[in-house]
């Protein structure tokens, strides 16, 4: 496996949309899992390049993204950010995924909401993901870094 970049050409994208789509539960080959609302998220472990995939999928709509691709041999982690069909249109999709030894959790909710705070599974990773119809919602995200809670920008 390169550390620097996957072989984009060797990864095998179909299979970790089926394996993430299809509900398996964390394991060997689904390194991490998270559901809110419509919005489903996987970290799905490439069998033959070793990266990690991330996938998500509305469950009302049916439609999955693969924003990116993660190096399980990097130390610390630190990725957010969003997907939608078509700019300006929702349901926006938005995903934060976090492994680091000084991240003992995040949290995240919507405008007005209730936070979901995730803590690090076994392997190191905390996953999460939220939905909304309306493309101009964000969420609010905060990392739980050496015992305090910091904001991620939008």
């Amino acid at each position: 496996m390169s550390t620097n970049a996957p072989d984009w050409d060797a990864l095998d994208l179909t299979a970790a949309r089926e394996l993430a789509l299809s509900g398996v539960e964390v394991g060997a080959s689904v390194v991490a899992r998270d559901r809110s609302g419509d919005c489903s998220l996987a970290l799905v472990a490439d069998e033959r390049t070793g990266w990690f995939v991330l996938v998500l999928s509305h469950q009302g709509t049916g439609e999955s993204f693969l924003p990116t691709v993660l190096n399980p041999a990097e130390v610390e982690t630190r990725v957010w950010g969003s997907v939608a069909t078509t700019f300006g249109h929702g349901p926006r999709l938005h995903y934060a995924v976090t492994r680091a030894t000084s991240v003992s959790g995040f949290r995240m909710r919507g405008p007005e909401g209730a936070w979901g705070v995730r803590a690090p599974n076994a392997a190191g990773w905390a996953v999460a993901c939220m939905s909304f119809d309306d493309f101009t919602t964000l969420p609010q995200v905060e990392i739980r870094e050496n015992g305090a809670w910091i904001t991620i920008p939008e």
